[in-house]
């Protein structure tokens, strides 16, 4: 139809898969060369644009749609949520059935190679979240590219992300502590299940926590990754999608190899957080005594093991005795989630 058969392996080997669609004349590959023969494609790509009344497949069927106009066309935007490094999560409804969703919206590269990057990480959340069906992950209804833009559409609309919770001074401290013991056993078997999915997060940190009507939901699934039985669950050298602070300390050493074990050691970073508060303490005391008491690198937890074993023996001391001698205990859970060897640490179902 094209005229041009080479051109498809090039897609191929480029891992350019039909989510791209529709491109550009800035992000197309330069696989596809000349004015004319362009200008063949973007109108043979009309073919499969979707109209208006489509979007019905995308709502209710969890396909993904290529729209033929602003993705703002069809889901309007009522407010913004959170914004992160790569796109923005907003609130919106849908035109068509009125209803609300969360939308995550990434802006489509302005180079076939930055928009390569793009959708490739968009294809890996979508893969991620098509497979998953669990109380607290967050659920994919479908999602779309336009020209400019890749949306996610997505429940819960969440109140707020785990970090604002965990710092946020006008928040009930009663309140907060009961929700925080039940979050501990909520996360766990949440990430349990998405080991036994043979699915690794990668960037489990408080900001990809949402919160919600006293539950909490993981999310941001960009830079998990899938594993099968022919492949072993450790990649080594991926540079991108990881935050210092979280991160393991092998993750760190070899720029960005993961396993399972990662996973549980950025869970247990966020363990010691919450933990915190739960023994009241303000974040800002942990930050503060990691400056004074860590390394150079105050801001990575895989740096500063020995103020990390300090602080947890402070809570349990006499400015902690004010909370239930249960509270306490997740700070074993914590300790053995930190330890730094990746073997010593317990697996995801043994902590639940």
């Amino acid at each position: 139809m094209l005229g041009c058969p080479g051109a498809l392996d090039d897609f191929i080997k480029g891992n350019r898969s039909d989510s791209f669609l529709p491109y550009t004349e800035s992000n197309l590959p330069d696989v596809i060369k000349g004015a004319t023969l362009r200008s063949k494609f973007f109108r043979l790509q009309r073919v499969v644009l979707c109209n208006q009344k489509d979007v019905s497949d995308l709502e209710h069927g969890g396909k993904h749609l290529h729209l033929s106009g602003p993705g703002d066309n069809y889901f309007e935007r009522i407010n913004m949520l959170g914004r992160g490094k790569f796109g923005v999560v907003d609130r919106v409804f849908s035109r068509q059935t009125l209803q609300q969703y969360a939308r995550k919206v990434i802006h489509r590269g302005a180079s076939a190679w930055l928009d390569s990057r793009m959708c490739r990480q968009f294809e890996s959340e979508i893969q991620a979240l098509k497979k998953l069906s669990h109380p607290h992950i967050v659920k994919l209804v479908g999602s779309y590219t336009d020209q400019d833009h890749l949306g996610l559409i997505m429940t819960p609309i969440a109140e707020m992300d785990l970090n604002e919770y965990l710092r946020s001074p006008s928040i009930d401290p009663v309140l907060r502590k009961r929700c925080l013991r039940a979050y501990f056993g909520c996360l766990a078997t949440a990430l349990a299940y998405l080991h036994q999915q043979d699915v690794r997060h990668n960037d489990i940190k408080p900001k990809n926590v949402l919160v919600k009507d006293s539950s909490v939901y993981f999310t941001d699934f960009g830079t998990s990754r899938s594993w099968g039985a022919e492949e072993g669950s450790t990649t080594i050298g991926e540079h991108e999608g990881f935050t210092q602070r979280y991160c393991a300390p092998e993750t760190h050493e070899t720029k960005g190899g993961r396993n399972r074990s990662s996973d549980m050691w950025s869970l247990g970073c966020v363990f010691l957080e919450m933990a915190t508060v739960l023994l009241d303490r303000p974040l800002s005391d942990l930050d503060m005594f990691l400056e004074q008491n860590g390394t150079l690198r105050a801001d990575a937890f895989w740096a500063n093991p020995e103020a990390i074993g300090l602080w947890i023996k402070e809570l349990r001391g006499p400015r902690g005795s004010s909370s239930t001698c249960d509270d306490s205990e997740v700070l074993a859970w914590t300790t053995e989630l930190l330890q730094q060897s990746p073997d010593d640490r317990p697996t995801a179902a043994q902590l639940r």
